[in-house]
């Protein structure tokens, strides 16, 4: 498009790190609930363990979901991108054969 030009290719193979993002953060939060679910009962109610646990295991769920966010968001962007820069050159080629 006029005066920008984005490399398609790499946007999408950007999401491939942000998949690598999201695989990390679901498997901290799953070591995080094994932990948790392993801990003695009196141990993790000492110093509200348990909870603090939980809230960590939520936050890297929130982490895992807006990474997928991120990837479909960039991912469609980028796509229309392309769809509308291909619609334009499409265009100028038509206007320069007239």
């Amino acid at each position: 498009m006029a005066g920008i030009s984005i490399n398609i290719s790499n946007v999408i193979k950007a999401s491939e790190k942000i998949n690598l993002a999201t695989r990390t953060a679901v498997r901290a939060k799953n070591s995080i609930d094994c932990v948790k679910a392993n801990i003695d009962r009196n141990i993790a109610n000492r110093k509200n363990i348990s909870h603090r646990l939980k809230q960590v295991s939520e936050q890297l769920d929130t982490v895992r979901s807006e990474t997928e966010k991120i990837k479909k968001i960039t991912e469609n962007a980028a796509l229309i991108y392309k769809n509308t820069d291909n619609k334009l050159k499409k265009s100028q080629n038509k206007q320069v054969i007239k």
